[in-house]
């Protein structure tokens, strides 16, 4: 199974995530700042990094821009709370180079909709407010039902 890396330094956020992707198999590793997951994407190599845009130490901008530089091939799904003071930072990290965005708080379904079709190479996936566009269905064996979602503060979640 792909290996997943988790960097948000909201642990709430992170065991959410571990739980909704190991419960579909998934090998999930955590990171808790930009620099921490540059340090575990060159040591492990995951396929996919969920990223959260407000990190310490190295915030999600500045590490998808370092990732793109060192040309890694790991696939970068942006997450964030609502925008700060006005900006639009899930914008920002697409142009930046991210494969896909959440906006918090996203649903299990979407999470996992967006992981499979990140991880299968299907494009125009990303998505604000849950509004998905041509996302690949979620295998229904291997979702589970649930009203759970992320949610997280809108400041610097």
């Amino acid at each position: 199974m792909p290996l997943i890396l988790i960097a948000d330094d909201n642990q709430q956020i992170c065991g959410w995530l571990r739980a909704v992707l190991e419960a579909e198999g998934y090998r999930v590793i955590e990171a808790a700042d930009g620099r921490e997951a540059m340090a575990t994407i060159e040591r492990e190599g995951p396929d996919l990094m969920i990223l959260d845009m407000y990190l310490p130490v190295q915030d999600g901008l500045e590490t998808i821009l370092m990732l793109q530089n060192l040309k890694m091939p790991v696939k970068i799904l942006a997450i964030s709370g609502q925008p700060l003071q006005g900006c639009d930072i899930l914008k920002i990290a697409s142009a930046f180079g991210a494969h896909g965005v959440l906006e918090k708080p996203f649903s299990r379904e979407l999470l996992l909709r967006q992981v499979v079709a990140l991880l299968t190479g299907a494009t125009g996936i990303f998505s604000k407010g849950g509004e998905p566009a041509r996302l690949p269905p979620v295998d229904p064996t291997r979702a589970r039902e649930s009203s759970e979602s992320a949610s997280g503060p809108s400041d610097h979640a």
